[in-house]
């Protein structure tokens, strides 16, 4: 595969939404843009968002005290996230969520990692590296094209199995090993082997992001949707991409295909 084309991103803008948990884009129109959030055990809201103001509507249930909730109504013919098909490959599953590593055979399971990317998690998960034991599951929740359709940016759930002191769980079962999710975001080329993860947890480009676990792109601005914690509510940032291709040149493109 050709290397991807060098691309600069920058922060422009962060919205932070009114909840701590998961979070969805829904669409993109004009300078409207509309997410959802997915908070407590079960409950949900829907934003719409002025691009230069913040959020200028809500349909939220409340944590249930909204009775009958409508949704927010969306432009049938608005840009809308693009599912992640292409990166299905990258998807896995492994272990169970904690158990006995050599019981689970967690070395037969486990997805290896370099040295650079265990130093990475390591430090991401404030553990000393022989803790970090490798990838047991990885996701990726979206997918969106940057400088070429094979050229992808992708959000990935993954769970990194650590080893812990041998103890026992609420449920009286013995463990010596648990998961641990991270989400990030990184570029990938379609086809490729799976991406090393030391880059993407220093953010993107140097733009950190917490919980990243939605993206769309249009033109040189590319929208995140970030999920929330205990500490930090949701949030939908807004990132510049400097260095795209310029877009193709439609009345050119038509002429040769007419003409030759």
């Amino acid at each position: 595969m050709p290397d991807a084309v060098p691309l600069r991103f920058s922060l422009v803008r962060r919205f932070k939404l009114p909840h701590a948990g998961g979070v969805l884009l829904l669409a993109l129109d004009g300078n409207r843009l509309w997410a959802e959030e997915m908070y407590g055990d079960q409950w949900m809201a829907q934003h719409c968002l002025d691009l230069d103001g913040g959020i200028i509507e809500s349909a939220d249930e409340d944590a249930g005290r909204a009775a009958n909730l409508k949704p927010l109504s969306v432009p049938a013919d608005s840009l809308a996230p693009r599912r992640a098909w292409a990166a299905m490959r990258l998807n896995y599953t492994g272990p169970r969520h904690r158990g006995l590593r050599e019981e689970d055979r967690l070395t037969d399971i486990l997805h290896a990692i370099s040295v650079a990317d265990k130093f990475a998690l390591a430090g991401w998960l404030n553990l000393p590296p022989p803790a970090v034991l490798g990838v047991a599951e990885s996701y990726v929740l979206a997918e969106c094209p940057l400088a070429a359709p094979d050229d992808l940016l992708l959000c990935r759930r993954l769970r990194v199995a650590v080893a812990v002191p041998r103890q026992m769980g609420d449920d009286g079962l013995p463990f010596d090993y648990e998961t641990r999710a991270i989400f990030v975001l990184q570029r990938w080329t379609a086809g490729d082997d799976e991406p090393p993860l030391e880059s993407a947890l220093a953010g993107l480009g140097g733009v950190p992001l917490r919980r990243p676990m939605d993206c769309l792109r249009r033109g040189d601005r590319l929208y995140v949707a970030e999920g929330g914690e205990t500490d930090q509510p949701s949030a939908i940032s807004i990132i510049e991409i400097r260095g795209l291709p310029a877009p193709p040149d439609r009345e050119a493109e038509l002429l040769k295909k007419l003409y030759g």
